[in-house]
């Protein structure tokens, strides 16, 4: 891997793994929306590759796709994603990958859209779980169609660096300890919102921000929808 190293992906760009099975490690990773992130070069169904990204803890932006590809019109891939280190890693591509996203250090900034896809045969798949762990946050105004998991420690928050909706089109649990964090602007009527389309479960802990204005007896904000 190059666990030292910030890449920034230009052009057309598609960066694979040359090996199957493996976790790689990139110290920071930025690129255009024309780049992509996919899984490896083997001519064989079930290759798989976790790329591990964040370890240099600085903040970044990544416009690209992250995909499942692999280099057959005829196999699909599985690709896995950890966010490591501190600081952000904010992504804005139209992400088609099956595999999980652990976000073990610093803030997953989800602004684009994770959705299904479908392989050769035409059978649609589900992104696998996101789980965020102690001391990580799922933030962002994008969606994702995977299920969401926050354990002990971990916090989901809607919004990137301020006030927005998160879409979880599948089911959220926030396991005890978990926090679902949320900002009020109370001056201009507005505050995060976390949008779940299935069931929202939660043994964690709800923290409310107000980030302008003041309180006033009555006052109310939809924070949550779900089923």
């Amino acid at each position: 891997g190059l666990p030292n190293c910030r890449l920034d992906l230009q052009g057309k760009l598609e960066m694979r793994s040359y090996s199957n099975s493996k976790t790689y490690s990139i110290g920071a990773l930025t690129g255009s929306s024309s780049t992509t992130l996919a899984c490896c070069f083997l001519k064989t169904d079930g290759g798989t590759v976790t790329w591990r990204i964040g370890g240099l803890g600085t903040d970044e932006t990544f416009h690209g796709k992250i995909t499942n590809g692999i280099e057959h019109t005829s196999r699909i891939g599985l690709t896995n994603i950890v966010k490591d280190g501190e600081g952000y890693w904010r992504v804005t591509g139209a992400q088609k990958y099956r595999g999980t996203t652990r976000i073990v250090a610093g803030t997953l900034i989800q602004n684009g859209t994770h959705g299904q896809d479908k392989d050769y045969t035409g059978t649609y798949y589900t992104p696998g779980q996101y789980l965020v762990q102690e001391g990580a946050t799922l933030a962002g105004k994008g969606s994702t169609m995977a299920p969401v998991v926050v354990r002990n420690g971990g916090v989901i928050a809607p919004g990137d660096l301020g006030i927005g909706t998160l879409t979880i089109k599948n089911n959220v649990t926030l396991l005890p300890g978990a926090v679902l964090e949320i900002e009020v602007d109370r001056a201009a009527k507005t505050n995060d919102k976390l949008s779940v389309s299935n069931t929202f479960a939660t043994e964690g802990i709800l923290s409310l921000k107000l980030v302008n204005g003041e309180y006033a007896d009555g006052d109310e904000f939809t924070i949550l929808s779900a089923k």
